[in-house]
């Protein structure tokens, strides 16, 4: 049979010529086996991305059957709450959850990349100023020394330049105090003397310093290797800070909601559940929706109640990747929560790290 070639693309990833034999113990035991995921951990949600692709086509009718539930609750919503007041939106609100068929499951393996690359690249950082500062002071002796044989080389040209005044000096001596001979043995002297000068002058070039060069050498790579890892950082944190300043999918709210303080994780579910003390709130129903994009500070009006942001985090990214566990997905949404009994963990690192100034080399 003749497939489309994204759908090929994931059969081959998967290993697979039909959508026959195609379950979650059957990728599990090929992600346990995959030499590349071993290497590279992250890759396993491109197998996960393959299966729940084909899982998909195989599934059509659940993913009807959702879509017309929010249909229905959208509609719902609308008959019942006209008013703008019911439902407004700041003006630079954008939505950035993902729509259908927008691969969730890759976004939220991009949003737990983007995480671990932070907190894996700062201590590199941190080691890279440290190593520079190893290899300034490295560079500061090599020039110290590289000064010292300068001076150096500068009094030996001097001294040079003596003896050669010195040898004119004999040469157009008229008087009859000496012979030719010992004027001879004095200049050829002389002589010896500045070629012995002249070959210590020559070992002493700049040119002939080889640890001076390989010092310089190993100080600009480091240079570079810091400049390359501020540059990731400064992108990282550009990336992560959106989560800190609005609410989008997968983030942790802290807010009031009528006067009553909760917290509530935004996620792709099929309905909201409530779980000690938190909030599993699904990103397409009325509230959810409403939420996306809002600040803190914001107030706003949603579904008759009155809500306050007050803080908006991420969640730690071993506890997104329990999330992510192809256990709990069918399709693009998540229909069965991880652990009830585990509160969801914060991330210890809030976006916004800031290393790319020099006085905090060593730190």
């Amino acid at each position: 049979m003749s497939y489309p070639s994204h759908i090929k693309s994931a059969l081959d990833r998967l290993k697979l010529v039909s959508l026959e034999g195609l379950t979650a113990g059957y990728v599990e035991e090929l992600v346990g086996q995959s030499e590349e995921v071993k290497r590279q951990p992250l890759v396993e949600h491109e197998f996960w991305d393959a299966f729940h692709l084909l899982r998909e086509i195989t599934n059509k009718a659940l993913n009807e059957k959702l879509q017309a539930g929010r249909e229905k609750e959208r509609a719902q919503s609308r008959l019942v709450s006209r008013t703008p007041e019911s439902r407004p939106q700041s003006q630079d609100y954008q939505p950035s959850i993902p729509q259908e068929r927008r691969e969730v499951r890759r976004y939220l393996g991009n949003l737990i990349y983007s995480i671990r690359q932070l907190k894996f690249q700062q201590p590199k950082l941190i080691n890279a100023y440290k190593e520079n500062d190893k290899r300034s002071q490295e560079l500061q002796i090599q020039l110290d020394i590289e000064n010292a044989s300068f001076l150096k080389s500068a009094a030996i040209s001097d001294k040079i330049l003596e003896l050669e005044k010195q040898i004119a000096s004999i040469h157009n001596d008229k008087s009859m105090g000496q012979s030719a001979s010992e004027k001879s043995i004095k200049q050829n002297s002389l002589r010896e003397e500045i070629r012995r000068l002249k070959e210590s002058r020559r070992v002493n070039q700049p040119t002939v310093n080889k640890r001076l060069s390989e010092s310089q050498k190993l100080f600009f790579e480091s240079e570079i290797e810091i400049k390359k890892l501020e540059d990731e950082i400064n992108s990282l944190n550009s990336e992560l800070q959106a989560y800190k300043e609005a609410i989008q999918l997968f983030s942790v709210i802290q807010c009031e909601v009528n006067g009553s303080e909760r917290e509530i994780f935004l996620g792709p579910f099929v309905d909201a559940r409530n779980t000690q003390g938190f909030e599993y709130w699904t990103s397409t129903s009325n509230f959810g929706s409403s939420l996306i994009g809002k600040k803190v500070g914001e107030q706003f009006q949603s579904e008759d109640s009155s809500v306050s942001i007050k803080e908006i985090r991420l969640p730690d990214p071993s506890w997104l990747e329990d999330l992510m566990h192809p256990a709990h997905w069918e399709g693009e949404f998540i229909l069965r929560l991880p652990d009830a009994r585990r509160h969801i963990e914060l991330w210890g690192q809030s976006p916004g790290f800031s290393n790319n100034s020099r006085h905090t080399k060593g730190g």
